[in-house]
């Protein structure tokens, strides 16, 4: 792997020094683009990296907020094609797959705040209202007070996986996160096994919740594209890895997403999000032959005059990100 692919899968993990030290890269200038996944009330307690606290997001909006002129991404594309001083101090705010709580509690906060964000849906979980793999082994996994599991998946090709109790929430967190990222390397088809071999190996340890990792319904979706806060983007249909699909498929995958997304709600669909941030040029060109004005990728520093609209980084923030780590990245 190259280096820079090594940013990224150590951003991807959460790798705390990445975090601080890439974002100093950004210019006066730059565009700051920031992804989030889902924000659930502080007492629906899990340990998931994709999952921010009501608390923590009202926070981190407020501070944005003063210090930078939060937009949508449609007036960040114009900014980038504007005079540098027109885009000194940007920032735009993104959600990724489409999760119940982008409705529940992410929605009425921003509504208040009058701070508009773009959520990218992925429409199969949508469409048949089941949770995505990488979900239901967080649920299956979540650590508790006592006891190991282990997870045999040498036959796959990966290795044993030990997960401990929760001594404390991120370290609860960790191995979930890395056996999550080995399982991303599989095909499809081979992680589809894979998982239900977790899942298996897991029994008795799920921890089911209604509306936890959830994903939203099409009458969530309507309400959402009914604020004139919310842009909702694609974000594939299948919610792969776009990368090891075929062509045939990727495209299907792609254009599927849009069209519902067109016909549920009656709005336009514009913007694309890659599924895990992987992408390669077959991956863009389709997004683009697909008639998106642009894509999201997951590139730990800002969005600047020479990035593709196609490969637009953004910085991601997790449950696991203090108050002073956000500022920092910032």
């Amino acid at each position: 792997m190259d280096f820079r692919g090594l940013l990224r899968r150590a951003w991807q993990r959460g790798a705390p020094f990445f975090k601080g030290s890439l974002s100093r890269q950004r210019g006066p200038h730059d565009i700051l683009v920031l992804m989030y996944h889902e924000v659930l009330k502080d007492a629906e307690e899990i340990e998931a990296w994709t999952v921010v606290r009501e608390s923590a997001f009202r926070e981190q909006m407020e501070y944005l907020s003063h210090h930078y002129k939060i937009v949508a991404l449609d007036e960040a594309l114009q900014g980038m094609n504007s005079p540098r001083g027109k885009r000194e101090g940007l920032a735009v705010v993104t959600f990724d797959d489409g999760y119940s709580g982008n409705y529940r509690t992410m929605l009425p906060i921003i509504e208040s705040m009058k701070i508009p964000v773009t959520v990218f849906v992925a429409t199969g979980a949508v469409q048949t209202q089941t949770r995505y793999w990488y979900d239901r082994l967080i649920l299956a996994l979540q650590p508790g007070s006592t006891g190991t599991v282990t997870i045999n998946l040498k036959e796959f090709g990966l290795k044993k996986y030990s997960l401990g109790p929760k001594d404390r929430e991120e370290a609860g967190w960790t191995g979930i996160q890395r056996l999550l990222t080995d399982l991303k390397t599989l095909s499809p088809a081979s992680r589809e096994k894979a998982v239900a071999s977790v899942l298996s190996q897991a029994n008795g340890r799920s921890h089911e919740t209604p509306g936890i990792l959830s994903p939203l319904s099409v009458d969530d979706l309507k309400a959402l594209a009914a604020s004139p806060w919310v842009t909702l983007g694609a974000h594939s249909h299948c919610h792969n890895l776009l990368v090891q699909l075929s062509r045939e498929q990727m495209s299907k995958s792609i254009q599927t997403s849009k069209s519902l997304l067109e016909d549920w709600t009656g709005r336009q669909v514009t913007h694309f999000a890659y599924p895990n941030g992987d992408y390669n040029a077959e991956v863009m060109e389709c997004v683009r032959r697909a008639g998106f004005a642009s894509a999201m990728a997951i590139h730990p520093r800002a969005w600047n005059e020479s990035d593709s609209v196609y490969a637009i980084p953004r910085l991601g923030v997790g449950r696991y990100d203090s108050t002073e780590s956000f500022k920092a990245m910032l």
